[in-house]
C-alpha cells in the first residue's frame, strides 16, 4: 500500500506544507460524522486539510480522488488497510475532489473536499487581505490582492502574472 503512504506522509512525520505557507484564519467545527469543504477551485482546501491533518489528525487517512492512482474499486481495500495498519485512535477519512455523493462509513468520520456545496459544509474562501498581511508588508499585500485577488497559488507564485482586468459596467 505504499500509494497510501505516499498520499499520506504525515503518518511518518513528514510534512507536505510549503514552505511559504500561509497559515488561514479558519477553524473546522466539530461534527459527528460527515463534514464537507467547500470552495472555489484552487483557493487552497487541500492546503489547508494537510494543515488540518498535521496539526490535529496525523493518524488521518487522505485519499486525493483525482490522482490518476486513485482506484474506486479499492476504496473499501484502502480503508481495510488503514484500519488495521495504522490502527488510529480517532479514525477519519479525507476524501478530496468529491465529484458525486459519497455513502457514509459507520462509526467513522470523514471529511469531503469538493468545489461544489453540499449539506453540512464549511465553504473555505480564497485568502483575505488581513491573511495577506501575516507574509507580506502591507502596502505589498494590498497592491498584490487588488492587482491579483486571494487566491493562494497566485498570491505565492514567483511569476510575474499579469493584472486582472478590471471591466467596469455602467448602471
Amino acid at each position: 500500500m505504499s500509494r497510501l503512504e505516499e498520499w499520506n506522509p504525515w503518518w511518518e512525520g513528514k510534512s507536505t506544507l510549503p514552505s511559504d505557507f500561509i497559515p488561514r484564519q479558519i477553524e473546522i467545527p466539530s461534527f459527528n460524522h460527515t463534514l464537507s469543504l467547500t470552495g472555489v477551485k484552487y483557493g487552497g482546501k487541500t492546503t489547508f486539510i494537510h494543515y488540518f491533518i498535521q496539526q490535529h489528525y496525523p493518524e488521518a487517512l487522505y485519499i486525493p480522488l483525482s490522482d490518476p492512482y486513485f482506484n474506486p474499486t479499492s476504496l473499501s481495500q484502502y480503508v481495510e488497510y488503514y484500519l488495521k495498519e495504522i490502527n488510529p485512535s480517532q479514525p477519519i477519512i479525507i476524501l478530496d475532489d468529491v465529484e458525486h455523493p459519497i455513502e457514509p462509513i459507520p462509526d467513522i468520520k470523514m471529511i469531503l473536499i469538493s468545489s461544489y456545496n453540499h449539506p453540512t459544509s464549511l465553504s473555505l474562501y480564497p485568502l483575505r487581505l488581513s491573511e495577506m498581511l501575516q507574509v507580506k508588508d502591507p502596502q505589498t499585500a494590498l497592491k498584490h490582492y487588488l492587482t491579483y485577488g486571494g487566491f493562494p497559488a497566485v498570491y505565492l507564485s514567483q511569476n510575474k502574472l499579469p493584472p486582472l482586468p478590471i471591466i467596469i459596467i455602467p448602471l
